[in-house]
């Protein structure tokens, strides 16, 4: 063919000095963005700010105990010693938030930022930013601070720097108090021994989430029991994530619940193939903040080279309420 082939295949032929060299590519410097969901998880958190990088909060401990007294007789039924109500200790306990950092940290060269046909840092910045924001999410759901048999990487042992090490969170608490689904699908008898998991104090649906992950939301749309939120007029799955209600309880579908092995866990060397539905108490969780994030551009002492870090200091406890948490793990996904 030579230089004698047609126009149009004249960049495909793998020739050179023929033709390719005059076909030019064009470049937009508009960035074409990947999908991202925004928080669902975090939004639901009771949450407060720190004032100091260790705090300690007073909670409940035990109840009073009440009786049925009988009728004082004489003047010793009337004081503290031979009083005829049995007195009873009030139990008081305290939890203790400890800031914890996650942070990512993106190194970049300065002529890059100067020649990238897009604003380099800006968009090093927001890729950052989305990331530690997804892992927020991530370590609310799936955080478990073991180093041997962590529900993030069953098999072997953990990395210490993995960001789900942060602190110990929901499905840890919810596979300890876990159903297992058999391998089969999720049926309705599995969502109501689910919620008989969680503890009887807990009365209010509107105080409880479930959290699932997207492979398990068609199966939950087939039970009578699943009301759609387009029927009620809730908000956009794609913001918030609710997808519907379940008995009266919101149903969110997040991406961090990645599949998991038959044990609710994710072993370290294979890919999960079962699905899971995690049930929140979400006043049972508390995230205190000591810093949201935190965004630091610096630059090497040549100026040839910068380094982006954004980070947050955070911790989350619970109120050691039995039954807080309940999941769902092992079902067809």
């Amino acid at each position: 063919m030579g230089s004698e082939m047609c126009i149009r295949d004249r960049d495909n032929t793998g020739q050179t000095g023929y033709g390719p060299e005059y076909v030019h590519t064009n470049w937009r410097d508009q960035l074409w963005e990947t999908a991202r969901a925004d928080n669902v998880v975090l939004p639901n958190f009771v949450q407060f700010e720190m004032d100091a990088e260790v705090i300690k909060r007073p909670i409940r401990s035990t109840r009073g105990t009440v009786y049925h007294p009988i009728e004082p007789i004489d003047l010793a039924d009337g004081d503290f010693s031979g009083g005829t109500i049995t007195t009873s200790k009030l139990g008081t306990a305290v939890k203790t938030w400890t800031a914890q950092e996650l942070a990512v940290s993106i190194p970049f060269s300065t002529r890059l930022d100067q020649d990238s046909i897009i604003p380099f840092a800006q968009f090093v910045r927001a890729t950052a930013t989305a990331d530690l924001s997804r892992s927020v999410d991530h370590v609310l759901i799936q955080g478990d601070n073991a180093t041997s048999a962590n529900i993030n990487y069953d098999g072997d042992t953990t990395p210490t720097t993995a960001d789900y090490t942060v602190f110990d969170a929901t499905w840890l608490d919810g596979l300890a108090n876990g159903v297992d689904a058999g391998g089969d699908a999720v049926t309705i008898d599995d969502v109501e021994a689910l919620r008989r998991k969680m503890s009887i104090e807990i009365v209010s649906v509107e105080d409880m989430v479930f959290f699932t992950d997207p492979y398990m939301e068609s199966r939950l749309r087939l039970m009578d029991a699943f009301i759609s939120a387009s029927s009620y007029g809730g908000p956009a799955p794609v913001r918030t994530g609710e997808i519907g209600t379940l008995g009266g309880i919101r149903v969110l579908r997040t991406p961090v619940m990645l599949k998991t092995a038959s044990d609710g866990k994710i072993t370290y060397n294979a890919a999960g193939t079962l699905s899971r539905l995690l049930l929140v108490h979400m006043p049972s969780y508390e995230l205190g903040w000591r810093r949201r994030m935190d965004v630091y551009l610096g630059t090497s002492p040549d100026g040839r080279a910068q380094l982006l870090t954004v980070n947050a200091r955070l911790d989350l406890q619970n109120n050691a309420l039995t039954g807080r948490a309940a999941g769902l793990y092992n079902a067809l996904a």
